[in-house]
């Protein structure tokens, strides 16, 4: 099976938008502006779409009292950051735990 097929890519993309939409720390298309008041103490953060990058999703987080912005380049599931790679669930337990 070919896996680079558009229609998977799509169908993949798809179904990883419907994984998110069902998350309470998941809240759409957000600026940083606005995700940075609903973030009150360290450790608080929520994932978003971003404003100006289509497609990309940015986990937003409050880290020593400053907020702090991970674009999520690939907007299937696979948060992309220095070296690492990993699915977007995998990337919040990290910064959960961290």
């Amino acid at each position: 099976m070919d896996n680079s097929s558009p229609l998977l890519v799509r169908s993949l993309a798809f179904r990883a938008q419907e994984e998110l939409e069902g998350q309470t720390w998941y809240h759409g298309k957000m600026s940083r502006r606005d995700a940075e008041k609903l973030l009150k103490d360290d450790g608080d953060f929520l994932v978003r779409k971003s404003t100006t990058n289509p497609g990309s999703y940015v986990l937003t987080g409050m880290h020593n009292g400053l907020a702090k912005h991970l674009l999520l380049v690939d907007p299937e599931g696979t948060v992309r950051w220095g070296y690492r790679t990993c699915s977007v669930f995998q990337g919040i337990s990290v910064h959960r735990h961290d």
